[in-house]
């Protein structure tokens, strides 16, 4: 009696081909095949050609071709023969191939490292890691599974050697008692701490830090932190950070006005590679690949990038696009990983808005459009709001996200529910403002849930790899869960 080697299935009249697929596996099976074998091959290509690609799209090209053999692996496993060369010898190739790139080039940004260092320079990677601490910052947020591994690729060595040199020469310090709690503890936090200290809590976070800290132990106080590891720039680290923080703004305003008229001259190519070369200096490391941001595709970035804003305009890929609502997209999805920087890039939220509403389909339809502009895109304004006292402005736009959010996303940012009971709290609504901490809560832990699903469902060694102690729970998560809330 014959049996699928796919789907296991059993039968007289099964009838399975050659390979031993049925035939209900193999139409949809060998179209699979073939793709996932070009795209594998296309991703050797692209780590062998010249000039090579850069490292950061090397790494991606490497992770996303070993998870494809991994694939062609688990079908030769199966007994399916599909390869003139056995899959489990070609990954074992790719996988020493890729070790010897990291081992390369390391040694190569080590190098590179050591040369700017002995001028007297800092690197512009170094850079990047020390601007992440203008505000205090757990070291934990950098030497945890996946972002450690994220962090090195990027500088070349051991972030943690990077952070005790800049430790050494006192770019960076150890944070203060008061710096710690505010980091470590919630506004509800220390409202907590005051009462049971016989305290009466008033104002906002920074009076009631003083408060904390004037009225209450710091034996009390630092038994709450969760994280003691807390180191912030010294104001010698500070100046070299905020001018390499101020750098970046300028050349990203640079790049943004010269990709905009690149795009209104229909000229995407050349817009997509001043983005890339952009983002490609400026961009944080990814902890891949559980990560959300630009998905490199098998070309590189800027090939990739291109063929997005293509998909937008369809036939028109030639034509000049003026000052409209297509050029507001092709803007938003070039510049998508600073979608909330899109206003004041723009230079004006009455533009921005100007902009996108011409759009010919009512309050424009694409998925996560709210009133024409993407939920993310509202982020600055609700700040603006609640900054200018106008609640009901903000809670008119937070309702407004949330309703196409929860429409759209499967995972749901928490930010807008948190925003939505902090301006219900301040128009004395306690019971809404109780409905949507609710609500927060169970958004914060369900996303966790979700990460440790797929990082459980990643090939065991690039777990390992990645996440050896699973994903990690962030200080928001510990909070809930410690709170007792478990019940998603």
């Amino acid at each position: 009696m014959a049996t699928c080697k796919l789907c296991n299935n059993s039968g007289f009249f099964l009838n399975p081909d050659n390979a031993g697929i049925c035939p209900s596996c193999a139409k949809d099976f060998y179209p699979h095949a073939v793709e996932t074998q070009q795209k594998f091959n296309a991703l050797l290509h692209a780590l062998d050609a010249e000039p090579p690609p850069a490292p950061i799209v090397a790494l991606s090209f490497f992770e996303q071709a070993m998870r494809l053999g991994e694939e062609m692996v688990s079908w030769e496993e199966k007994g399916i023969n599909l390869f003139s060369v056995k899959p489990t010898e070609t990954l074992k190739k790719l996988k020493r191939f890729h070790q010897e790139y990291i081992d390369e080039h390391k040694q190569i940004a080590r190098k590179q490292t050591e040369a700017i260092v002995s001028s007297g320079e800092v690197p512009a990677s170094f850079l990047r890691l020390l601007s992440y601490f203008v505000k205090p910052r757990t070291l934990y947020s950098i030497l945890s599974p996946g972002w450690n591994l994220a962090w090195e690729t990027m500088l070349g060595e051991q972030p943690k050697a990077v952070l005790d040199q800049f430790i050494a020469k006192g770019y960076l310090r150890e944070a203060t008692p008061k710096e710690k709690t505010e980091l470590n503890l919630t506004v509800a936090q220390l409202k907590e701490l005051l009462r049971r200290n016989g305290e009466k809590p008033t104002g906002k976070k920074e009076d009631l830090l003083e408060q904390v800290i004037n009225k209450v132990n710091i034996e009390t106080i630092s038994s709450l932190w969760q994280y003691n590891d807390v180191y912030v720039c010294s104001e010698k680290g500070l100046l070299i950070a905020n001018k390499y923080l101020d750098e970046e703004q300028t050349e990203k305003q640079k790049a943004f006005d010269e990709s905009i008229e690149q795009l209104k001259r229909g000229d995407l190519s050349g817009a997509s590679k001043t983005f890339v070369k952009f983002y490609s200096r400026y961009k944080y490391p990814d902890p891949a690949p559980v990560s959300i941001g630009y998905n490199i595709s098998t070309t590189p970035m800027a090939e990739s990038v291109e063929r997005s804003l293509r998909a937008i305009v369809g036939e028109q890929a030639s034509r000049e696009f003026e000052e409209d609502a297509v050029l507001m997209e092709l803007a938003r999805e070039l510049w998508s990983p600073y979608r909330s920087e899109l206003p004041k890039l723009f230079g004006s939220y009455d533009i921005l808005i100007k902009k996108t509403r011409r759009i010919d389909t009512p309050e424009n339809q694409k998925a996560g459009f709210y009133k024409g502009l993407h939920y993310t895109d509202y982020v600055e304004m609700i700040n603006q709001h609640k900054r200018e006292g106008q609640y009901e402005k903000a809670l008119e736009d937070i309702l407004g996200c949330i309703s196409v959010i929860e429409k759209e996303e499967s995972f749901i940012p928490p930010w807008y529910y948190k925003q939505a009971a902090i301006v219900y709290r301040k128009l004395k609504r306690k019971d809404m403002a109780e409905k949507y901490d609710y609500k927060y809560e169970r958004i914060v832990l369900s996303n966790q849930e979700e990460h440790e699903r797929r990082v459980e469902e990643l090939p065991e060694e690039e777990r390992n790899r990645w996440y050896p102690d699973g994903y990690p729970e962030n200080q928001e998560v510990k909070r809930l869960r410690n709170k007792g809330i478990i019940d998603i």
